[in-house]
C-alpha cells in the first residue's frame, strides 16, 4: 500500500504488470507468483528509498511467509519449486547461512531475541501507517483517496495491538516464537521510599543479587506482571519454577500458584479469540473479567494485631465484626474487551469496591438492552478468601439484576454499607455511580429526596441487619403512597414510600394506633387533594389511595407486611394544624399556622411562632394529654414549587416539610412541659 502510495498518481497495480508479463511471454513462471510479485516490488520502493533496515525486515518477513528452511538439506530427490524460488532470492540477498540458520531457529526464539524482533515489527507498522494516513488527508478529494473509516480501523487495530498505556498487558510475541516459556523465573516485590511494584526475572535471582540483573518486566501491580507472562507464555506449569523474593513478603507460593491457576481457568493457555473489524467499529465492551481481592494482602492480620479476632456475630465481610470492619480492602481486575485488548485495574482505598463496580458497569450503559457478563471472582490471601471472594460476586450479580434488569433501571437507587460508611448507587448518563454517605441518618435524609420519575430502593441484604424496611421496600408500587409502621418500646418507626419512590422515615412517640394513623391519612389525603389540583405533572396513580401496614415478625420470626383497614381512624375532634408556607421561604411573611380557625402568622409573632403554636394547643388539648402535635394539611411555599417545576411536586416534599415543622413544634411542646414542671 505504501509503494502503491509513493506511485500516485501514476500507480502501476501489479495486476497489470501481471498481465503484461504475460503477454510478453519471456519470463519465467516463479516470477509471475503473486508474492513473490509483491516482495519484489516492496524491494523496488526500500531500495529506491536506500531505506536498508526496512527493507531486510520486509524480506525477512516474506521468508517467514514463505515457511521453507532453507539452512537444512533438501527433503528428497525432486527440487520443489517454492525452495527453487526461495533459495534464488535469498542468493540474490547475500544471506549467509548462520543467518539462515538463526532465521530457521525462530520457533525457538527465546524472549530478548522476540522481543527486538516485535519492537522492529511495531516501528514498522506504526510507521506504515502514519505515511498512509498522511497520504489519505493529503488527497482527501481524490476519487482514489483511501476510505477514512477504513483507515480509522487499521489504526485502531494497531492500536490495541501495539500502543502502550497504564495497566495493559502487552503480548510481546506475534507468532514469532512458539515456545518462550523458561525453566526458572524469580518474582521479587519492590517497596523503595513508599513505593510498591513487582519484577520478574529470568532464572534464579537472589535479592541481594538483583542489581546486577535487569527485570524482563517491572509492574506496580501483580495481577498486571502475572498475566503478562501467563498470556506471553513464559510460565512453565510446573509451580516450582518461580521463586519468590524476599520469602517473608505478603504473597505465598500457594497464593501464587492459585493466582495463575485462575489465570489459565480463565483465558486457557493465554490465548485470546479473534476480534474482527466490525467489532471494532462498535464502542468497546468487556467480553470476560475476573477480579482478585486482597491480591498479597491479607486484611485480617490487622484485625489480628489489633485483637479482634473474636467470633462475631457480624460475618459479612464488608462490614466485619463489632467494629463494622471492611475486609475487602483493595482489588485488582483483568478484563478482555471485544476489541481484543487485555486490560488490568487496581484499585485501593475505602472506596475501592465502588470504584471498581462502578468502572464495570461503565463498560456497558444501563439503556443498551444487554447485561454485562457476570465476573468470577477471587481471594486467596486470608482465611477468609472463599467467603470474601463470594460476597463480591454476589454482589457484583446483584447489582446487574437491579440496574439491567428492570424497565425502571435509569433512575433506581441501591444502596450498600461497606465498613463505616454507606454508598447509594444511582444511574448518571445511564451509568450507575455512588454517593458516599458517613452514617444511616445521612443514608436515610439522602434516600428521602425528591426524584425525576419513579426510583425504588434496594438495599443489599447485609446491610439491613434484619431491618423491617426490607419489607416494605419489596412492597413498594409506582404511583402508590405507602405507609408502614412497626411498634418499638413505647415508639412507632414509620417509613413512608411516595408515589415515585422517595423514602420518608420518622420516630415518634406510640400514642394509640388511631393517633398514629388518623392524623397520617389525614395528611396524606389533603396532599393528594392538592396534588390533583396543581397544574403541575404529578405521578399518583388516579385509582389507588394512600396504603397503610404495620410490620410485624410471623411464626418463623420474619418480618410480613399487615393491611391496616383505614375507615375508623380519622375522629372529627382532632385539631386541625394546618401550614401555609415554609419556614424557609424567602418570603416569610407569608408563613403562617392554622390552628382550627385561629391563625398564627409569622409576621405577627416572630421566632416564637412555634412557642405560641404549642401553648395554644396545649390549651386546647386540656390536662393529661401528651401525645406529640401533628400537622394535618401543608401548602408548600412558591419557592418549592418554582424549583420542582420541570419535574413535579411528589408527595415527599409535603413530608418533609411536615416532619421539619413538627419537630420545631414539639420542641417547643417540651419546653412547655418543662417549664411547667420547674414551676410547679
Amino acid at each position: 500500500m505504501e509503494a502503491y502510495a509513493n506511485q500516485y498518481p501514476d500507480i502501476e497495480l501489479l495486476a497489470m504488470r501481471f498481465k503484461k508479463m504475460v503477454h510478453q511471454a519471456d519470463v519465467q513462471l516463479d516470477h509471475l507468483d503473486p508474492y513473490v510479485m509483491m516482495c519484489n516490488t516492496v524491494e523496488e520502493y526500500l531500495f529506491s528509498r536506500r531505506e536498508m533496515e526496512r527493507l531486510d525486515l520486509a524480506r525477512r518477513c516474506f521468508y517467514f511467509k514463505v515457511n521453507e528452511a532453507m539452512s537444512t538439506p533438501d527433503p528428497g530427490r525432486l527440487q520443489s519449486w517454492r525452495r527453487e524460488a526461495i533459495r534464488e532470492l535469498v542468493n540474490s540477498w547475500g544471506w549467509s547461512q548462520s543467518k539462515l540458520t538463526t532465521l530457521d531457529q525462530r520457533r525457538r526464539w527465546k524472549i530478548k531475541r522476540v522481543l527486538e524482533e516485535r519492537h522492529l515489527l511495531v516501528d514498522e507498522l506504526t510507521r506504515s501507517y502514519r505515511a498512509l494516513s498522511q497520504f489519505g488527508r493529503d488527497n482527501d478529494h481524490s476519487e482514489i483517496a483511501i476510505n477514512a473509516n477504513d483507515l480509522n480501523l487499521l489504526g485502531r487495530k494497531l492500536y490495541i495491538a501495539f500502543e502502550r498505556k497504564a495497566g495493559k498487558v502487552e503480548l510481546i510475541n506475534p507468532g514469532i516464537s512458539s515456545d518462550l516459556s523458561e525453566e526458572r523465573l524469580s518474582l521479587h516485590y519492590l517497596s523503595e521510599e513508599g513505593q510498591h511494584g513487582w519484577a520478574i526475572y529470568r532464572g534464579s535471582v537472589l535479592e541481594r543479587d538483583a542489581q546486577e540483573h535487569e527485570p524482563l518486566k517491572r509492574s506496580a501491580g501483580l495481577l498486571e506482571l502475572l498475566a503478562w507472562c501467563h498470556f506471553n507464555g513464559l510460565i512453565n506449569r510446573n509451580p516450582s519454577t518461580i521463586s519468590i523474593s524476599p520469602t517473608d513478603c505478603c504473597l505465598s507460593q500457594w497464593e501464587l500458584r492459585s493466582v495463575l491457576d485462575c489465570l489459565q481457568q480463565l483465558f486457557p493457555g493465554g490465548k485470546l479469540p479473534e476480534t474482527d473489524m466490525r467489532a471494532l467499529a462498535r464502542q468497546a465492551t468487556l467480553r470476560e473479567a475476573g477480579l482478585f481481592i486482597n491480591l498479597a494482602q491479607d486484611p485480617m492480620s490487622k484485625l489480628t494485631r489489633n485483637g479482634m479476632q473474636l467470633v462475631s456475630e457480624r460475618i459479612d465481610p464488608l462490614s466485619y465484626g463489632g467494629q463494622w470492619e471492611n475486609l475487602a480492602v483493595s482489588f485488582q481486575m483483568i478484563a478482555l474487551t471485544s476489541w481484543g485488548e487485555l486490560l488490568t485495574f487496581r484499585y485501593s482505598g475505602h472506596t475501592a469496591l465502588m470504584d471498581c463496580l462502578c468502572d464495570y458497569f461503565a463498560w456497558l450503559p444501563v439503556n443498551t438492552g444487554a447485561t454485562p457478563p457476570p465476573i468470577p471472582c477471587f481471594s486467596f490471601s486470608s482465611s477468609r478468601g472463599v467467603i470474601i471472594a463470594r460476597r463480591i460476586e454476589d454482589l457484583f450479580r446483584d447489582v446487574a439484576d437491579f440496574f439491567y434488569r428492570n424497565y425502571w433501571r435509569r433512575h433506581a437507587r441501591y444502596v450498600l454499607r461497606i465498613g463505616q460508611h454507606y454508598f447509594v448507587l444511582q444511574c448518571e448518563n445511564d451509568v450507575p455511580r455512588y454517593l458516599e454517605l458517613d452514617s444511616r441518618e445521612s443514608m436515610l435524609d439522602h434516600l428521602g429526596q425528591a426524584q425525576v420519575a419513579y426510583s425504588p430502593i434496594h438495599i443489599d441484604a447485609q446491610t439491613l441487619d434484619d431491618s423491617p424496611l426490607s419489607v416494605a421496600l419489596k412492597h413498594n408500587r409506582e404511583g402508590v403512597v405507602q405507609l408502614f409502621y412497626r411498634l418499638d418500646h413505647g415508639y412507632a418507626e414509620v417509613w413512608i414510600l411516595d408515589e415515585r419512590g422517595s423514602l420518608f422515615n420518622q420516630r415518634i412517640v406510640f400514642h394509640d394506633r388511631q393517633t398514629l394513623l388518623g392524623q397520617f391519612q389525614r395528611f396524606l389525603e389533603a396532599v393528594r387533594y392538592r396534588l390533583s389540583n396543581m397544574h403541575q405533572p404529578s405521578s399518583l396513580s388516579d385509582n389507588d389511595d394512600a396504603e397503610y401496614y404495620r410490620v410485624v415478625r410471623d411464626s418463623m420470626g420474619q418480618w410480613f407486611p399487615e393491611t391496616q383497614k383505614t375507615s375508623r381512624w380519622i375522629n372529627s375532634h382532632y385539631l386541625d394544624v394546618q401550614v401555609i408556607g415554609s419556614p424557609d421561604d424567602g418570603a416569610q411573611g407569608t408563613f403562617s399556622i392554622f390552628c382550627g380557625n385561629r391563625e398564627f402568622s409569622v409576621l405577627e409573632h416572630g421566632d416564637n411562632i412555634y412557642l405560641t403554636v404549642a401553648r395554644y394547643i396545649t390549651k386546647q388539648r386540656g390536662s393529661g394529654s401528651r401525645y406529640p402535635i401533628y400537622i394535618t394539611d401543608i401548602d408548600l411555599s412558591s419557592s418549592v414549587l418554582a424549583s420542582e417545576a420541570s419535574s413535579g411536586v411528589q408527595t415527599i416534599h409535603f413530608l418533609n416539610q411536615k416532619k421539619r415543622i413538627e419537630h420545631l413544634l414539639n420542641e417547643s411542646l417540651r419546653q412547655l412541659r418543662k417549664s411547667g414542671k420547674n414551676s410547679d
